[in-house]
C-alpha cells in the first residue's frame, strides 16, 4: 500500500464520542424495544390462550421456548456496534475535522487544507473550506502536500462551481 493511500486509513471507530454514543445509546434503546415488542405479544397471547395457567408459568414457559433467541441477539450486538461506528465516522470523522481547523483560525493560527476520506459525508464541505480559507489567505500553503491531488474533489484547485454546477 502507498504512502499516499495509508494517509486515508481510518484509525479510529470513535471520532466524536458525544455524537457517536448518543447515536449508540439510541440504538441499544431501539434494540431494547424491539426485544419488548417481541417479548410482549407472545407472552399476551399465552395469557389470552390459555387463562387458567397463572402468569409465572406463562413467563417461565416463554422463557423455555424462546431462550435461545436472547444470547442470540445479544452476540450480534457488538458487530451492529462496530458497524454502527464504521457508518457514523462517515460523518462524525469530517466535521472532527472541520471543527478542528475551525477551532484553529479562531485562535489566530492558519489552517490546514481539509479533505476528507472517500466514502464520508458532504465531501464538498471540505473542499469549500480549503477555498474559503485559501481566498482570506488564513491557509497554511505547507500542508497543501497532505492533500489528495489524485482526486479532483479533494485537490487545492477545484473551483467551488465545479462541484454545485457553473451557472
Amino acid at each position: 500500500m502507498s504512502k499516499q493511500s495509508n494517509l486515508h486509513l481510518r484509525k479510529r471507530l470513535l471520532v466524536d464520542r458525544q455524537v457517536q454514543g448518543r447515536l449508540v445509546f439510541r440504538f441499544l434503546y431501539y434494540w431494547l424495544c424491539c426485544i419488548l415488542f417481541l417479548v410482549v405479544p407472545i407472552l399476551i397471547a399465552r395469557v389470552v390462550a390459555s387463562p387458567a395457567t397463572p402468569f409465572g408459568a406463562h413467563f417461565f414457559g416463554f422463557v423455555r421456548d424462546y431462550w435461545q433467541a436472547v444470547p442470540a441477539s445479544i452476540l450480534i450486538l457488538p458487530f451492529l456496534y462496530v458497524d454502527l461506528l464504521r457508518i457514523t465516522n462517515g460523518f462524525a470523522g469530517p466535521i472532527f475535522r472541520m471543527q478542528r481547523e475551525m477551532k484553529k483560525l479562531a485562535n489566530g493560527q492558519l489552517a490546514k487544507p481539509v479533505r476528507f476520506r472517500d466514502g464520508d459525508a458532504w465531501p464538498e464541505l471540505g473542499v469549500y473550506f480549503t477555498q474559503i480559507a485559501k481566498q482570506m489567505d488564513l491557509l497554511d500553503e505547507s500542508q497543501s502536500d497532505d492533500v489528495n491531488s489524485d482526486d479532483p474533489a479533494m485537490g487545492d484547485d477545484v473551483e467551488v462551481t465545479e462541484l454545485v454546477g457553473a451557472e
